[in-house]
Parts: C-alpha cells; structure tokens; sequence
C-alpha cells in the first residue's frame, strides 16, 4: 500500500506524494503523523539543495555500507 499526502506549498497549489518504507523486504505500516513528518523532513532538506527540483519523483535507497 502507498501512502497518500498532501503537502500546501508556497505557491497556494497542493501537490500530493506517496511515501513508502521497505526495511528488510517488509513494508513498514505508518500512522498519519509518521506519513507526514517523514514527508516534510524530506522535502525540507531537499529543497535547501541547490539544483534539485523537488517537484519530480523523489526515490531514497538508503543501504548498508
């Protein structure tokens, strides 16, 4: 199941995202807060990158070294 949030932005639009966590083959069920903070923190981050356009798919992968 993908998880489906809104996110109001600067510009007045809404912009909807999915996220979805696998940890170890498993997806992992997230509450409403979970979902939304998760989103935010990303989004946040990326968008103090320079050259990032975070108005396109965004897929994270993080693995162990």
């Amino acid at each position: 199941m993908l998880y489906n949030l809104v996110i109001f932005k600067e510009g007045g639009f809404v912009l909807e995202r999915t996220i979805t966590i696998i940890v170890g083959g498993k997806k992992v069920n997230l509450n409403p807060f979970v979902k939304r903070a998760g989103v935010n923190v990303i989004m946040g981050l990326l968008k103090s990158l320079r050259d990032v356009n975070v108005d396109e798919e965004i897929s994270i992968t993080i693995s162990r070294p």
